[in-house]
């Protein structure tokens, strides 16, 4: 299921949801209907989105999308972003509507390009790119252990199952952004214990031992998967688990 978003006259955090008003939260409407048609374990991707602003001294035909500055045009993309990884974990692709339009050149889709006819970057490009290359966090969703957001340290092996830990002292950290972090593990009939913290001190909610280290153990013969909540009640900001 797809959408395009457009922000038009206001910026990402325009939360009005109306089936008259034409802005960035629209999204958001039809989400609910996905979800009241059962579809809610479906993503919901947003196939264009963007804000037009036409270069100044434009001279060609109008913008039917509204208009901004330059400089809002990039603040107001960043921060959409920001939004759906904060708000949306529904939402699996957010792709901007244009690099560099293949379009005449008095086309208002010009008011969307990255980057224009003789491939300046436009401020939007420079931000989107400092963005791009910000170190990754996780943000609010469900993850598989391979992905970008973990590093991982020492002789871990992964499979499509998972991650294994090779041996004593190995680590992983996960830099993420959220109130709480929940960890699926695989037990087995195998003596482990991953001892966890996050932002430097014991997980709230695991045991503690006789050192105040906050733990979790993997051994159980009977091989079940479980999800446990290793954190919850932090602040919602960037945290890192370890």
């Amino acid at each position: 299921v797809a959408v395009k978003p457009y922000g038009f006259h206001t910026g990402p955090d325009d939360r009005q949801l109306h089936l008259g008003i034409l802005n960035f939260s629209r999204a958001q409407l039809e989400r609910e209907v996905m979800v009241a048609s059962g579809d809610e374990n479906k993503a919901l991707w947003a196939v264009e989105f963007g804000w037009n602003a036409l270069p100044p001294g434009w001279q060609g035909q109008p913008s039917i999308w509204g208009q901004v500055t330059e400089e809002e045009q990039a603040r107001y993309t960043v921060e959409a972003i920001e939004r759906a990884r904060d708000e949306w974990p529904w939402l699996g692709v957010l792709a901007v509507a244009h690099f560099q339009p293949d379009v005449p050149p008095d086309d208002p889709h010009w008011g969307f390009a990255l980057v224009d006819e003789q491939w300046t970057p436009r401020p939007v490009y420079q931000r989107l790119r400092d963005l791009a290359t910000a170190p990754p966090i996780a943000y609010p969703g469900r993850y598989l252990a391979d992905h970008y957001t973990a590093h991982y340290l020492g002789d871990w092996r992964l499979s499509p199952r998972g991650a294994d830990i090779g041996k004593t002292g190995d680590s992983l950290i996960i830099p993420f952004k959220g109130t709480r972090l929940d960890l699926t593990v695989r037990r087995g009939d195998f003596w482990g214990i991953l001892y966890v913290t996050v932002d430097g001190k014991p997980a709230n909610r695991l045991p503690r031992d006789g050192q105040g280290r906050s733990y979790l153990v993997l051994h159980d013969p009977l091989y079940p998967t479980e999800t446990v909540t290793l954190a919850s009640g932090l602040a919602y900001e960037v945290h890192e688990a370890e």
